[in-house]
């Protein structure tokens, strides 16, 4: 099976601002062209590439490609025995723009910012398996990725004013999990779920590394759901 697709958004942005005495417009085209290709039912292979530009000035080609291994798909004896984990793999090139607070917002924004440009890969392994009435689901997604011109926003020392500025060279890696426990009894059903990331995020534009502030190394967060019926 093969699947081509083709996407075109255009945006037009008219900003006023105190850093100019005219209003400023800009315009953002994107075009996504993304090629999917499965010969076995439980492997999915998708490459595709957006073409980003602002007033067509500079356009970025973002290449990518993902990799499903699904095993939950197959209808073969031996591959049902993994029916319990998928997995997933991508790598690709990503672009943000300033956004229009970015270059304009007074006091802070910078109309000489430049885009973030970074290549990013991830994996993710996805498990879920029930026991009697019981579901768990629990997804683990390590990640790594490096980012040139980084916009990141900083108070100044002196007055406690934030501004925007690129950070030439960074580097951002780390883990994610979510996991969920639900249980069915009658017209009820009881569900914990929980989310944990760890995240390491550097400056490395010099030979001296600093960490990037503002940063969340560590994030925990738990949810209890009871539904009975159509209430919860």
């Amino acid at each position: 099976e093969q699947e081509l697709h083709l996407e075109y958004y255009p945006e037009i942005f008219r900003v006023v601002s105190d850093n100019f005495s005219k209003p400023v417009l800009h315009s953002d085209q994107r075009m996504n062209l993304k090629f999917n290709f499965s010969k076995f039912e439980f492997i999915k292979l998708s490459m595709w590439t957006n073409l980003v530009t602002r007033d067509f000035n500079q356009i970025f080609p973002l290449p990518g490609l993902s990799l499903k291994l699904l095993p939950s798909n197959t209808s073969n004896i031996k591959g049902q025995k993994w029916t319990w984990i998928n997995l997933y793999m991508g790598v690709a090139r990503n672009m943000r723009m300033p956004t229009m607070n970015d270059l304009y917002w007074v006091p802070g924004g910078n109309p000489l910012l430049k885009p973030e440009d970074a290549w990013m890969a991830d994996f993710a392994a996805v498990v879920n398996f029930y026991v009697k009435k019981i579901k768990f689901d629990c997804k683990a997604m390590p990640f790594y990725s490096k980012t040139y011109n980084l916009i990141h926003w900083t108070p100044d020392s002196s007055s406690s004013q934030w501004h925007a500025a690129n950070i030439s060279k960074s580097l951002h890696y780390g883990i994610e999990g979510t996991s969920s426990l639900s249980y069915v009894f009658g017209k009820n059903k009881l569900s914990v779920s929980a989310n944990a990331a760890r995240v390491f995020a550097f400056d490395v534009s010099t030979e001296k590394t600093f960490s990037l502030i503002y940063v969340p190394d560590l994030t925990v967060n738990t949810f209890f759901v009871f539904e009975h019926g159509i209430w919860s």
